[in-house]
């Protein structure tokens, strides 16, 4: 790939959220994660974990809806490997109250710069403009999101992003994820 090709991996959910299940109807865990990602997410307490390998990505989490039953406490950390150390990219997981596209999506957007500088993290809302080519820019205020980080590991060769939001109740649907 060459290094200026932006990979593009968005990840958003319509409803929201899932419940995963193997054939015998037992929740997911880190059976099908890679051994790099695992140690990230047991690290973070997270319990959940996916591999998405369409999208060469993995994807673990957490959540609880708390005790007033109107907002979903969640905890994700989103990786791939198809950003290389010598590249510079970006890498996005974001949810979508209304349905699976990419317009009304609020994302978390992890950008890997030149030079081994540090990446970045921000929220961005991806609108009708954005689709248009209109540029897009952070946006504050359309994700109750923190704790946000963004990692490159140059051993693992993992580019990851995490974060804790609060999400409405009324607006995501727990048990349902659209991944797109």
């Amino acid at each position: 790939m060459h290094p200026s090709t932006l990979v593009v991996i968005l990840i958003f959910a319509s409803s929201f959220f899932f419940h995963s299940t193997n054939a015998s109807g037992e929740s997911i865990g880190d059976s099908n994660c890679s051994q790099p990602f695992t140690d990230m997410f047991h690290e973070k307490n997270l319990t959940k974990c996916k591999k998405l390998t369409t999208l060469e990505a993995e994807f673990a989490w957490n959540y609880r809806i708390n005790d007033t039953g109107k907002l979903i406490e969640l905890e994700v950390l989103v990786g791939t490997t198809v950003i290389t150390s010598e590249e510079n990219g970006w890498f996005a997981w974001g949810v979508n109250p209304e349905m699976p596209r990419m317009v009304g999506t609020r994302a978390i957007i992890g950008l890997k710069l030149p030079n081994y500088q540090k990446p970045i993290i921000d929220t961005y809302n991806i609108t009708g403009d954005t689709k248009r080519g209109c540029t897009l820019r952070p946006s504050k205020n359309v994700l109750r999101a923190y704790d946000m980080s963004v990692d490159y590991n140059d051993n693992t060769g993992l580019f990851t992003i995490f974060a804790r939001l609060l999400l409405p109740a009324k607006y995501y649907n727990i048990s349902s994820l659209n991944i797109v």
